[in-house]
């Protein structure tokens, strides 16, 4: 957040520290200024007590645009479902399954997707879409912590979360190619794209699953083996 308009510097810092240049800010002034935005002052600046009543509003200025407000509800749903998972994941260590039920999630809720436009009332449309942003990101959440879990070498964890870092920069690319605008505005090829590729994404999870079922089990009998091993040899001795 700036000081004012005619020193564009965050509050952070005190106004000592700046990221734009000299030659930047004037170019940024003048812009403004030729907008119009010349009438404001420099007393009008924000205080420590607006910005903290701007946190302390829980609608964050959403007061009269309600399609604002209501677009939040499936996000906040998705940070409790996220939690929950993950509580689920690693009090019980099913985390292969908690990925699998947010998949499941994912695939049930873009697949009814296609139906939106046959709705008629507007809070039908409106619970589907908010159903469909509470499972949006937590497939990704979760298969990061599965990953991390499973991962006991330092060296190759940060190899791992490089490569998930490119992969979920490579989806957002390929992401514009799927909601295409010839396919606007109901979207009916894109959302159809998406459940394949989420069901795609289920059977490589279940897949990943099987492999560390097994592959815990063979770690699970070489640890009770060399615990046996142990004993006998104490007891000879």
């Amino acid at each position: 957040m700036p000081q004012s308009i005619s020193h564009p510097r965050p509050l952070i810092g005190g106004g000592r520290w700046k990221y734009f240049t000299k030659h930047q800010e004037h170019l940024l002034t003048q812009r403004l200024a030729i907008k119009g935005t010349q009438g404001s002052s420099d007393s009008e600046r924000p205080s420590v007590k607006l910005v903290l009543q701007a946190f302390s509003n829980f609608r964050f200025g959403f007061g009269r645009i309600q399609s604002n407000a209501l677009a939040s509800v499936g996000y906040f749903g998705n940070v409790f479902w996220t939690l929950g998972l993950a509580w689920i994941g690693e009090k019980t260590n099913w985390r292969g399954p908690m990925v699998l039920m947010s998949t499941c999630w994912s695939v049930a809720t873009y697949s009814c997707m296609n139906i939106v436009p046959s709705l008629h009332g507007r809070w039908a449309k409106f619970v589907l879409v908010s159903l469909t942003n509470v499972g949006g990101t937590t497939v990704h959440v979760l298969n990061v912590g599965w990953l991390v879990y499973h991962t006991k070498s330092k060296t190759t964890r940060g190899g791992n979360s490089a490569l998930m870092v490119m992969a979920a920069n490579l989806g957002g690319r390929s992401g514009a190619q799927v909601l295409r605008q010839e396919d606007a505005p109901l979207y009916k090829h894109g959302f159809r794209n998406i459940s394949c590729i989420t069901a795609g994404c289920w059977i490589v999870a279940a897949l990943l699953a099987v492999v560390y079922f097994y592959d815990e089990r063979r770690e699970r009998e070489k640890s009770e083996r060399g615990t046996v091993k142990e004993y006998d040899m104490g007891t000879a001795l």
